[in-house]
């Protein structure tokens, strides 16, 4: 007896070493992909943390394997964030020049013109290459609103989102939806504050800048043609073309009904969000803004992580729900590798579909407890 217990210890810590040697080696193989197959695994980990099976042996294999995906996970987990985030030594980002010059170069314009380099230079809709901790901060930023958006606090966490990426302002408008006015009071101070303390540093001219003459405020039309941009604009424009001597981007009329459509959608689904659903305005909000912000970039869609843990929240009640959600959740990060815009567009109709539905429910247990006192 002994000897079975022992050879079957011994085999539940192979399948343990052979599903982290697999998560390992997946993730190492797919190093791009790395930040969302950990989202992926960590989420395949909740799910079959709680599974069982029909008779003890097969259950400890089961745990086995669960806990050597698991220990895989926090492996590589602590791998990538020790080579991906450098605390101590931050990558340094200085090729400016050379974004010039490549600049300069495409449009087939003279090197020695000093007018050509200021012409680009001023279209450029930011003077520096950002380093991954200004781009993670509006992500952070982003979870610390989501964890706190029932306290006053989260109206600061909203103005710093906005500060680093102004597409966040959908954050505001979620306090607004909510009838936050404590969250919206401290987001007014917190907005005064920065905004003394920016103009004692920068001065008046600077400020005054970048509130009415701010580069990403002047998109140049070849900037919508790279596939690096994913908003409707963008997406618009490379599909159907664009002529940059005719009307602004903006002003195109497909994009203005589709954007219309898109708005009045999701506004009127958000008006109508009542107690406890209102949690899924933000949900809503965020994937608009990702759909309808004119410089929506790839690596934008991150933010999708907040609306795919509140649908995976919400159908996980039955195994079937949980791997319907689960098998939605993995083809949204598929569809990312390919087109983030048609990942983005799926999630938001994914969440206007869910709060709908539960607008319906809603309404059929209203009209059966009438009848039931009637």
């Amino acid at each position: 007896m002994i000897e079975n217990s022992a050879r079957g210890n011994w085999e539940n810590l192979g399948i343990m070493a052979a599903a982290c040697g697999v998560t390992v080696t997946g993730l190492l193989l797919m190093k791009e992909m790395a930040p969302r197959i950990l989202l992926l695994g960590a989420l395949l980990w909740v799910a079959l943390a709680g599974t069982g099976a029909s008779s003890p042996a097969s259950g400890r294999r089961a745990r086995a394997a669960v806990l050597g995906l698991g220990l895989g996970i926090a492996v590589i987990a602590s791998y990538w964030l020790r080579w991906s985030v450098r605390f101590i030594g931050p990558d340094e980002w200085d090729f400016l020049c050379f974004y010039l010059n490549g600049q300069v170069a495409a449009h087939g314009l003279n090197f020695y013109d000093r007018g050509v380099f200021a012409e680009v230079f001023r279209q450029i809709s930011i003077p520096y290459a950002p380093s991954r901790g200004f781009v993670n901060g509006y992500v952070n930023l982003t979870f610390l609103f989501w964890h706190e958006r029932e306290r006053p606090r989260a109206g600061l966490w909203a103005v710093l989102a906005v500060f680093v990426k102004p597409v966040m302002g959908v954050l505001l408008i979620d306090l607004l939806a909510r009838r936050q006015w404590r969250g919206l009071s401290v987001a007014a101070g917190a907005a005064l504050a920065l905004g003394a303390a920016t103009l004692s540093v920068f001065g008046a001219p600077v400020f005054m800048s970048y509130l009415f003459d701010n580069p990403t405020l002047r998109v140049a039309p070849r900037l919508y043609m790279q596939p690096v941009n994913q908003s409707l604009i963008a997406t618009l424009i490379r599909a159907l073309g664009h002529d940059s001597s005719a009307a602004p981007a903006l002003a195109n009329p497909i994009f203005l009904v589709t954007g219309g459509l898109l708005s009045l959608v999701s506004f009127g689904v958000l008006l109508t969000l009542r107690g406890v659903h209102r949690r899924w305005g933000m949900a809503i909000l965020t994937t608009y803004a990702l759909l309808i912000y004119p410089q929506t970039l790839h690596h934008y869609s991150v933010l999708l992580v907040v609306p795919l843990l509140m649908l995976y929240q919400g159908y996980r009640e039955t195994r079937r729900d949980l791997l319907l959600v689960s098998m939605f959740i993995a083809a949204v990060f598929i569809l990312m590798e390919y087109s983030a815009f048609s990942a983005n567009l799926l999630v938001w109709a994914a969440v206007i579909g869910t709060c709908l539905w539960q607008d319906r429910l809603a309404l059929e247990l209203t009209a059966a407890k009438r009848t039931r006192v009637a």
